[in-house]
């Protein structure tokens, strides 16, 4: 082989490298940037996840609050039931008059 024919060779192979090269940069890049928006979606999931713990306290929450319903509720029968008998005090009054 001439020197000329090994010149031409190194030549071909360093392009063939520089080709690879290239090809390999673009799928770093490619698998740095998906790597960056998959912890971006995991860091999210993060802070909108429930945990375990914010659940039991959610759910402690709403039984005091479904508590504290039937006890209003029962507030309320009763303000209708005075309200019932203070109208058929007045209506006795007025049929009195």
């Amino acid at each position: 082989m001439t020197d000329r024919e090994l010149l031409e060779s190194i030549v071909k192979d360093m392009s063939e490298v520089k080709s690879k090269l290239k090809e390999n940069t673009d799928l770093t890049k490619a698998l740095m940037h998906r790597t960056e928006e998959l912890d971006a979606k995991y860091d999210v999931l993060l802070y909108t996840t429930a945990t375990k713990e914010v659940i039991e306290r959610l759910e402690s929450k709403m039984d005091k609050m479904l508590v504290n319903q039937a006890t209003q509720g029962e507030s309320i029968n009763i303000l209708a039931l005075r309200q019932l008998q203070a109208e058929s005090e007045l209506n006795a009054l007025k049929k009195a008059k």
